[in-house]
């Protein structure tokens, strides 16, 4: 799937980004909200409004910014933005499968 979604809540959310390119603006006031992206998907964030924050995690603690930046950011088709006020969206990656091989 490909497009714009667009989410208005000011309710806590958890969002699970499986397999979807495109634009998600999430817009709420006073809430915080999870985004969980598959493993290795390039995206770039944008953060607008009043005194909203884009954090990140990696197995389930904080860690440093892992979206795309500078010129691959402009080029990025997979943007995620925060719009609202009081906002607080938290990014994580989707661990990676684990997987079994057999002898």
């Amino acid at each position: 799937n490909s497009g714009h979604l667009e989410l208005n809540c000011n309710e806590d959310l958890e969002i699970r980004w499986e397999s979807w390119n495109g634009r998600l603006d999430l817009n709420q006031i006073s809430a915080t909200s999870k985004l969980c992206v598959p493993a290795g998907l390039p995206f770039a964030t944008k953060k607008r409004g009043i005194a909203n924050h884009i954090l990140f995690e990696r197995d389930g603690k904080p860690t440093e910014d892992f979206s795309v930046q500078g010129d691959e950011a402009r080029e990025c088709e997979n943007i995620i933005e925060l719009n609202g006020m009081k906002s607080e969206l938290v990014i994580f990656s989707k661990p990676a499968e684990l997987s079994l091989s057999g002898a």
